[in-house]
């Protein structure tokens, strides 16, 4: 009968003793019992079956005759060539069918023509297992191997040798797998050996899937063998020794975890959660491994907690990392402290897949520090490329530090010493803290302590920039000629020139106008005031029907006053209108006095509120301060004094010159404050011009403002001095002047002239010290010497006066004369 072709020759011996076709040959009960025990038992029945059933003449020439398909497997395998042919011409399943054994011939037919109909040493092997399941596999020196063990050993003797062989898919090793219910392994491993490379760890997969109980072995640069039996002993000799790149590389591959797998399943499924994504090919996955193995495990693998180079805590690898960078500034290129260095501060700008990263990522809690370390060396983002002020690798490697919890230091070599504050500053020479600031890292250092200070609060407006600014403020004390600190400060001095020039300009221009108002506005408003209040001191009108002198000096003054108003333009024009106007205004105002006298001292403050309004519109109106609108200039904002000199000196290339925002607008600003300054100053000089020639004026005809008592006669004293008999001609006659009043209301006198008749008249008048006259007024119109009086003082006193008298009617002038008694000037 059949059996299945994919049981053990145990199991099998135990199914044909059960199965024999005469039942007093077939086993019992006890017999099942021992063979479940493990003992032979069956070993006599087979082969007595196979002898009485099975013969096979293999080798007549050599006497060997198989009696059983083992026996025939076994003297197949030492003669392989004529195993082959008569494997391949079909004899041998003649044979087998002969002896009644179709289940063989099936399985032989299947190897022949299906699986194996080029390959007929692979052939011969499958034939040879098909046969005897229990062949043990011989291996590439011909030596028997039966366990899993054995294999493996034989495979590392023989390392060289069987990555090469073991590229063939249908080596004997696999079949041999295959026939033993191990074709996982021949699936795993052999695809692997025809990859480019992989040779090596494809032999150590299968080593240690055989073994894994094994040492796992490591060698050294020497060439020096190390056998580990735990994961803390793979530490150590990695630590201790500087292995093999093929060692190194190992402890990466799936060989090592398969091996360390048989300690520790769990630690396995971390390490590939870890690795998942990584190419074993890199060197530093190599540490995702070995970090994981303990965790007690430092950074330089150093297991000893007490060793100053156990770097284990986040805040230790910070120091570790600040070491370095200083090491890095302070060696020689070719150093191997600088190469190391450079190694260690090079992981940092590509963390992922780095040794730090797998060491961060060992530890299980630091993902937070993963993100701050990949936050800091984010050189171009968005965020850092915005920065008005510096960021490179050095500042974010200090700035990490800081972070991590580290307080960085920094270590000036000349002096040996190391800082850790602003303050450690003031004990290093000047000398070598320039030179730092210039080719060290210092500038970087301090930054740490102002705008890449992880510990300040920098999210408000702008309190980045002004923690930048505070940094090249202290800059400036170390060294005031830094290239930065002087790119600073030209934008910066650019900014406060236009800024100093606009302020001045704006406040000149506002003191002038608080000024002009207090020295021109002010009086014109007081003379309108008092005109209301006092009025007019006289009751005739003190000005003639024409005065050339007074009509050229107003036109004179007004016509300055329009060219000025009018910005310069048309000097004939302005000329023109201002006599038109200075004449209009004094014969304006003789109509006022001569026409309205009651009221004329209204009319004439109504006329110098219109001067005051006209002035005020081309002083003020016409020539605003606009501090409103340009109070971004007057008070501009850090944007424009910080941000954008900032921006300036470390955004700018070589050779760009500094543009304010506000720089344009600013010198339009102040060009029309200067504009306004020129203009405002001709018309403030014409307007007090113009109020000094008003207060002229009415200095010279308006007595009742009392401005200075000297120059008026209202005062008593001076006025009684006039009361009195004067005497002396008219027209030649003998006459005689009685003063009887003389006050600030005026003069009251009686004139006498010896006509025919003695002629007598009533007479009011008024004196004006300044222009040195004295006029009087008939005050009765009788038709006898009805007219008006007009003399001059003679002399240096007031006691004698000459003039002219003019009839109101015929308009009659005849001369006169008067010169006090002697007997009232003595009194």
């Amino acid at each position: 009968m059949p059996f299945p072709a994919d049981l053990s020759g145990r199991t099998l011996q135990l199914i044909k003793a059960l199965t024999a076709p005469q039942p007093e040959k077939r086993c019992g009960f006890t017999e099942i019992v021992r063979w479940a025990r493990g003992e032979d038992v069956f070993s006599d029945f087979v082969g007595q079956e196979s002898k009485r059933r099975f013969s096979i003449i293999f080798n007549a020439g050599k006497n060997q005759i198989a009696h059983s398909p083992e026996q025939l497997a076994d003297f197949m395998r030492q003669d392989q060539n004529l195993a082959i042919k008569y494997l391949y011409t079909g004899k041998l399943t003649k044979w087998l069918n002969d002896n009644q054994r179709p289940e063989l011939v099936s399985e032989i037919e299947d190897i022949v023509e299906k699986r194996y109909p080029k390959d007929q040493t692979a052939g011969l092997y499958a034939a040879c297992y098909t046969l005897n399941v229990d062949m043990p596999y011989y291996d590439v020196k011909g030596r028997p191997r039966t366990t899993a063990e054995e294999i493996a050993q034989s495979l590392i003797e023989n390392f060289n040798t069987y990555q090469t062989t073991l590229a063939n898919a249908n080596d004997p090793l696999f079949l041999f797998f295959n026939a033993h219910d191990l074709k996982r392994l021949t699936d795993n491993a052999a695809p692997l050996f025809n990859k480019k490379g992989r040779q090596r760890e494809a032999l150590w997969r299968l080593i240690y899937e055989l073994d894994p109980s094994r040492p796992y072995e490591l060698i050294d640069e020497k060439g020096n063998l190390g056998r580990c039996n735990t994961p803390e002993e793979v530490l150590h000799y990695a630590y201790n020794h500087m292995l093999s790149a093929d060692s190194w590389n190992d402890l990466a591959e799936e060989s090592f975890l398969i091996w360390l797998a048989g300690r520790d399943k769990g630690l396995v499924g971390k390490i590939r959660t870890q690795l998942k994504g990584f190419s074993t090919s890199d060197a530093a996955v190599t540490y995702g491994v070995l970090y994981n193995l303990s965790p007690k495990v430092s950074f330089t693998l150093q297991m000893d907690e007490t060793a100053n180079n156990y770097y284990f805590t986040h805040t230790q690898i910070a120091q570790f990392i600040n070491q370095q960078l200083m090491v890095y500034k302070n060696t020689p290129k070719n150093d191997p402290d600088h190469e190391y260095a450079d190694y260690i501060l090079g992981m940092l700008s590509s963390l992922k897949g780095s040794r730090l990263y797998f060491y961060l990522k060992s530890k299980g809690v630091y993902e937070d520090k993963i993100e701050w370390i990949n936050y800091c060396f984010e050189l171009k983002s968005k965020d850092n490329l915005r920065k008005a002020g510096p960021y490179n690798w050095i500042i974010a490697t200090f700035k990490m530090i800081k972070g991590l919890g580290a307080l960085p230091y920094y270590y000036f070599k000349d002096s040996d010493k190391s800082i850790t504050d602003l303050d450690g500053l003031r004990s290093i020479p000047s000398k070598e803290v320039k030179a730092e600031l210039e080719s060290g890292y210092l500038r970087d250092w301090l930054t740490t302590f102002f705008q890449e200070n992880p510990l300040k609060n920098l999210s408000p407006k702008f309190a980045y920039e002004q923690e930048t600014v505070k940094y090249l403020e202290f800059i400036e004390k170390i060294d005031s000629k830094d290239t930065d600190v002087s790119n600073f400060r030209i934008a910066t001095n650019f900014v406060n020139k236009n800024l100093r020039k606009v302020r001045l300009r704006c406040r000149t221009l506002t003191v002038m106008r608080v000024l002009l108002g207090i020295l021109c506005f002010i009086p014109i408003l007081a003379f309108a005031v008092a005109l209301c209040f006092y009025g007019l001191p006289f009751t005739e009108n003190p000005l003639s029907g024409f005065s050339v002198g007074s009509i050229v000096t107003m036109g004179i003054i007004f016509g300055i006053l329009i060219f000025v108003t009018s910005d310069f333009e048309n000097l004939i024009g302005s000329a023109i209108l201002g006599f038109i106007v200075g004449a209009i205004i004094y014969y304006t105002v003789y109509f006022v006095l001569d026409l309205i006298m009651p009221y004329a001292h209204y009319v004439l403050a109504g006329l110098l509120l219109l001067l005051a309004y006209y002035l005020m519109k081309s002083c003020y109106f016409k020539l605003p301060v606009e501090r409103r609108l340009h109070d971004h200039l007057l008070n501009p904002g850090f944007e424009e004094t910080g941000l954008e000199p900032l921006h300036f000196a470390f955004k700018a290339s070589v050779g760009t010159h500094f543009e304010s925002s506000i720089g344009g607008e600013s010198a339009q600003y102040a060009k029309y404050l200067k504009d306004c300054i020129r203009k405002f100053s001709y018309r403030a000089v014409l307007s007090m011009v113009v109020v000094g020639w008003l207060a002229y004026l009415f200095v010279q005809y308006t007595p009742a403002f009392g401005l200075d008592a000297s120059r008026f006669l209202q005062n008593d004293g001076k006025l009684k001095e006039l009361v009195g008999t004067w005497e002396g001609t008219f027209e030649g006659r003998n006459a005689t002047l009685n003063i009887t009043t003389a006050n600030s209301e005026g003069l009251k006198a009686t004139i006498h002239v010896q006509y025919t008749n003695l002629t007598n008249e009533a007479l009011t008048g008024t004196v004006n010290t300044v222009t040195n006259t004295i006029h009087f007024d008939d005050v009765y119109k009788n038709g006898t010497l009805d007219g008006q009086y007009n003399g001059t003082f003679t002399g240096d006193g007031m006691d004698a006066f000459e003039g002219t008298y003019e009839n109101y009617t015929t308009k009659k002038q005849v001369n006169f004369s008067f010169k006090k008694a002697k007997a009232d000037v003595e009194n």
